[in-house]
């Protein structure tokens, strides 16, 4: 399937697989300290922890720690939940975060996520890894310490198509550091998938793990 290019990306390529992936051999992108951290294989919605920046999108600011959780249709385009999935964003030692850079995060994220799951794939074309790279992000709606966003991106896991995600983000102050908690998926906000989205959220703490 997909060559790891980080360990997001080894979750992602395996999927709904029900079997814990052995460690893959230490390199500049899987040294033990990006290694991923797998939730409980018996819990529906399954995720890891990585380190921030990640490896396939190195020029994100600051160093953190991620954590997802993945919905059980994620990686399946004919189910409500597809490409449904929370994450939160710790930054321990980061004192504010301007709403600006809040989009710029999630920008660079997207472009190298979806390009470098996109480029591990055997046939796609120039034109289509273009197409990977580029994200874009409308503001809808926010506050002082949130945002509600649209993330026109690429799906280069299931589709190869352009896709646009519906996004919630929180941001908390957390002790000396701050959390950025996130809802996302493509179903509008008013489906049912959000109330799940929203469990799923509250299970993740915070705190630097």
């Amino acid at each position: 399937m997909l060559i790891v290019v980080s360990s997001l990306l080894a979750a992602c390529a395996s999927g709904p697989a029900t079997t814990t992936p052995s460690p893959a051999p230490s390199s500049p992108d899987t040294a033990p300290d990006k290694s991923p951290t797998v939730t409980n294989e018996s819990e529906p919605w399954k995720g890891e922890t990585i380190a921030l920046p990640p490896s396939f999108a190195p020029d994100m600011l600051f160093s953190g720690q991620e954590e997802i959780r993945f919905a059980p249709g994620m990686f399946d385009s004919k189910q409500p939940d597809f490409f449904s999935y929370v994450f939160v964003f710790r930054y321990p030692e980061l004192k504010t975060l301007e709403h600006k850079q809040l989009v710029e995060l999630i920008e660079k994220y997207y472009s190298g996520l979806m390009s470098s799951v996109a480029g591990q794939k055997e046939g796609v074309d120039e034109a289509t890894l273009a197409l990977a790279k580029q994200v874009s992000v409308d503001i809808t709606a926010s506050t002082t310490n949130s945002l509600e966003i649209k993330v026109h991106s690429f799906d280069a896991f299931s589709t190869m198509a352009p896709i646009t995600l519906n996004m919630k983000l929180n941001v908390e102050n957390v002790g000396p550091g701050i959390c950025v908690r996130v809802q996302t998926s493509p179903q509008g906000f008013d489906h049912a998938v959000w109330q799940s989205l929203g469990q799923a959220l509250d299970a993740l703490r915070c705190q630097v793990q």
